[in-house]
């Protein structure tokens, strides 16, 4: 698995917790007791079993619904529970729909759990009657794997206590199991017995719905056989997910009934088949110049043995810092020898021990000569057995009358705990199961959606609120000695208050984990970066390193530029006392008024100076005398 995903999704629980009072057992709307299904039970048929878990006392419930005690003896003769798993009764807590309406709760995660339910009679389906199962599941937690399917098992079963659920001595598994990456499905299995061999073998529906297990509200799913007509219907929430055929070609794998024929198994092939599409020409011949002996590498003919190279000197010797154990029985143990190491005489130019020349590529090889490969005339294709009658072959045209079932058990494995089940039937009539989803499951489903309208209801006005009430200053309040405490009630109260945050987390619980995983993974990346980006900022100012600064390189080539500069002002200078002089003009007769120097910056890393001179002529000397 995943480990950002693990991470992501306990702070996504953490956070839930955190946002939704539900957990809490605060609720937005008010939610009713359950009435009392007395009534609904009386309008239900004799030999219908309807199951609703509103029990008085934990007493009456183990009495009705019986945990698997069998033991497992390990290789070491310890023996522990096989199924180990808890079951609870107790009431829904994440966006409930009645109150007090107490379900089968699965009480741990991460170990198989099985509980069953005898029957008083085993229930048998006779041709033209329907059969109907139907039941509620509801996630209370993230599932990231696991079933949620009922096991209806064989009238073989006697002591429930002691059944060992892996046998798999069912009838019919019917249910939603959900496991990422793996299955997503409302499961059908048939087990059918061949009548002729004597073999039981399980007829998996194919093309099946997906399981519905992304929601933390009540599933309603619901199974029907027909055997007047050999049909079958799926029902999620009352709606129809897959109906047809169970006789149809493809509807089950394997196929309901074996192959009519099957291939020999007494059957060998011949001696002299000839399933070769493709043999050697028979007509090619070896090259006379295909030398198969010629080695692959050859010594290099310009590798010569330095003459400095020391053979006698050996290129590893036993290491003399190591000496014989005191345990070492050399009777018992051998001669004993010490580890080698390398010759530390051999650190010279060109090194000791044996020498070998350098290995080259030989020119000349060609490897082994093979026959070009032509097309076969003797070739007679793929030998198959030939198909003989299949001596077990049966027409299996009743699956809808499925084995005598004598008792509904749910034998789970699940990443989540706290799954709940709820109102269960197994019965003969279609009417009596949507009698019973319309009286517990439809207003069992209303409230729920009207408390999840309330969640994201109530958050929006509360953020409005505050955008609305922000030039209201607070009322003073007294300080509190629980510092931390005001802290984790002002972030639940700043969650509540998001109704993006909310949503996106509604939205990332819905989704795959596959993409959970791409969203935490992309997260994780951002928040890395900007931390390393962080990191090295802060690196650079404690170390006071200034990347604007100009290089050493840059700095000589401004000293150099600056020396040139100066040298040129000094010709310069030289010049204008010249002109100056041959002009009429001299260093007496001027006065320099003000000197500014103007710092130019440049494209490249060194700055230029512009030298500006204001200089006042003397009146007298301004015009020349007339003669």
């Amino acid at each position: 698995m995943n480990p950002l995903l693990v991470v992501g999704q306990l702070g996504v629980l953490a956070l839930v917790g955190a946002v939704n009072p539900m957990v809490k057992g605060e609720y937005r709307v008010e939610h009713p007791k359950l009435n009392d299904l007395s009534e609904l039970q009386s309008k239900l048929s004799a030999n219908s079993y309807f199951e609703s878990f509103q029990y008085r006392d934990q007493d009456e419930f183990r009495q009705n619904w019986v945990s698997s005690d069998l033991e497992m003896e390990h290789v070491d003769d310890t023996l522990s529970r096989a199924f180990p798993g808890e079951w609870k009764l107790e009431a829904p807590y994440l966006v409930p729909g009645f109150i007090d309406d107490l379900a089968l709760v699965l009480g741990s995660s991460q170990t198989r759990a099985a509980i069953a339910h005898k029957f008083d009679t085993p229930v048998t389906v006779k041709s033209g009657e329907k059969f109907v199962v139907q039941y509620e599941v509801k996630l209370q937690k993230m599932l990231e794997c696991g079933g949620a399917y009922m096991k209806l098992l064989k009238s073989s079963v006697s002591d429930l206590s002691q059944y060992d659920y892996s046998a798999d001595d069912y009838a019919l598994v019917f249910g939603p199991d959900s496991c990422s990456m793996y299955t997503n499905e409302v499961h059908l299995v048939l087990k059918r017995e061949n009548p002729i061999s004597g073999k039981w073998e399980d007829k998996y529906l194919a093309d099946a719905p997906e399981s519905g297990l992304d929601r933390p509200v009540t599933r309603l799913y619901t199974l029907i056989l027909d055997s007047a007509d050999e049909t079958f219907e799926i029902r999620v929430d009352g709606e129809v997910v897959k109906a047809g055929s169970l006789l149809d070609q493809g509807t089950f794998q394997p196929p309901l009934s074996p192959p009519i024929e099957i291939e020999d198994p007494s059957a060998s092939e011949p001696l002299d088949w000839d399933s070769r599409s493709m043999i050697p020409d028979p007509k090619a011949s070896k090259p006379v110049d295909w030398d198969e002996d010629a080695p692959k590498w050859i010594p290099a003919p310009n590798s010569k043995k330095p003459e400095s190279w020391d053979e006698s000197i050996p290129e590893y010797i036993e290491d003399s810092s190591v000496s014989q154990p005191g345990w070492w029985d050399e009777e018992k143990d051998g001669r004993w020898i010490a580890p080698l190491v390398v010759n530390p005489s051999c650190n010279t130019e060109h090194g000791c021990g044996e020498w070998k020349p350098k290995m080259v590529e030989n020119k000349k090889y060609r490897g082994p000569w093979k026959s070009p490969m032509v097309e076969n005339p003797d070739y007679k294709g793929e030998w198959k057995a030939p198909l003989i009658k299949n001596p077990d072959y049966f027409e299996d045209t009743t699956p809808a009358e499925v084995t005598p079932i004598s008792a509904i058990s749910f034998d789970i494995w699940s990443t989540a705990s706290d799954i709940s089940f709820d109102n269960v039937y197994v019965g003969k009539s279609v009417e009596e199961a949507e009698l019973i989803g319309n009286a517990t499951f439809i207003p069992k489903s209303k409230l729920e959606q009207q408390e999840l309208k309330g969640v994201i209801e109530d958050a929006g006005s509360e953020e409005v609120a505050n955008a609305e009430d922000t030039s209201v200053k607070p009322e003073v309040q007294a300080p509190r000695n629980d510092p931390i405490g005001d802290i984790l009630i002002r972030l639940d109260e700043k969650l509540q208050s998001m109704e993006w945050l909310q949503r996106f987390f509604t939205w990332f619980i819905g989704i795959d984990d596959f993409y959970k995983g791409v969203v935490i993974s992309s997260i994780m990346v951002v928040i890395v970066s900007i931390t390393c980006m962080g990191i090295l900022k802060l690196m650079i100012t404690v170390q006071g390193i200034n990347l604007n600064a100009p290089s050493d390189n840059s700095k000589k080539e401004v000293e150099e530029k600056k020396l040139e500069q100066s040298s040129q002002k000094a010709v310069i200078t030289e010049s204008d006392t010249d002109t100056a002089a041959s002009s009429g003009f001299s260093e007496s007769s001027s006065k320099l008024l003000s000197k500014r120097i103007i710092q130019l910056q440049g494209d490249s890393d060194y700055d230029e100076e512009l030298e500006i001179s204001i200089i006042e002529e003397d009146p007298s000397d301004s015009e020349p005398e007339d003669n």
